[in-house]
């Protein structure tokens, strides 16, 4: 097997792969006795007749569309590896050649790219400055991030995670509508409206509270924006954050 390649524009290898020709003999003659087991061959048994007769029978260029479709894969593994490319998409082969037997293929590869000289860059070294203040924060993040939500067995608070069925209605007409809604009790939230998280501490479980509150004049929906608006919410569940201790366990946790 011979392989040359050829790089050419926006990242494509041509590849050519040219099979020497005793492997081709041999690629003819498997093709051709493929071909007399899937076709009736009159006066042989399937598989059995003599490669010169399937050529006679079918022809030789019918024989090679076998050989492509055969061992075509084979022959471009063989000399994809030896190549040494590695595409990084579906190579596509472009055209057959026969006498000798060769494939044509483009291949996309990865960019080259030329770093230069990075190695010579220095940068000077600065020793990093942590305050406690950055440590404290640090901490109290990664808490957070491993904290978990359990029941809080109270009334809601601010920075409870609550589950909630909302009903809005402007004008008689409801505007806002949601049930069994996941949300934290932050007094800076703007959902589903300024003050509303105030409206709902101190509610308990399964209690059902009325109240109105006026959506803001640059409010995104013009049917609401500086109106009043009539809400009656039911409480489903209450959760509080627990987080860990700050101790060696935790230390292990974060790693």
């Amino acid at each position: 097997m011979k392989v040359t390649t050829e790089r050419l524009e926006n990242c494509i290898v041509k590849l050519d792969i040219q099979v020497d020709d005793k492997e081709t003999h041999n690629y003819l003659h498997d093709a051709a006795r493929t071909m007399a087991k899937d076709y009736r061959v009159p006066g042989f048994r399937p598989g059995k007749a003599p490669y010169h007769v399937v050529m006679q029978r079918f022809g030789l260029e019918a024989i090679r569309v076998q050989v492509i479709e055969q061992f075509g894969d084979q022959v471009f593994e063989a000399g994809l590896k030896e190549s040494g490319l590695e595409p990084v998409d579906q190579a596509s082969l472009e055209e057959v050649t026969w006498d000798p037997f060769t494939l044509h293929l483009t291949v996309p590869v990865a960019p080259a790219v030329n770093l230069g000289g990075y190695r010579d860059i220095r940068i000077d070294w600065e020793e990093p400055s942590v305050s406690d203040q950055d440590l404290e924060e640090e901490l109290d993040r990664l808490r957070r991030q491993h904290g978990e939500w359990q029941e809080a067995g109270r009334g809601a608070e601010l920075g409870d995670q609550i589950v909630i069925d909302i009903t809005g209605k402007v004008e008689d007409k409801v505007v806002l509508g949601n049930t069994e809604r996941e949300m934290v009790l932050n007094a800076d939230s703007p959902y589903p409206i300024p003050g509303f998280a105030e409206q709902i501490v101190g509610m308990k479980v399964d209690e059902t509270r009325e109240f109105d509150l006026t959506y803001p004049e640059d409010h995104y929906n013009p049917d609401t924006a500086g109106k009043s608006a009539h809400f009656e919410a039911t409480l489903h569940k209450i959760q509080v954050e627990t987080l860990p201790e700050l101790n060696d366990e935790f230390a292990i946790l974060v790693g």
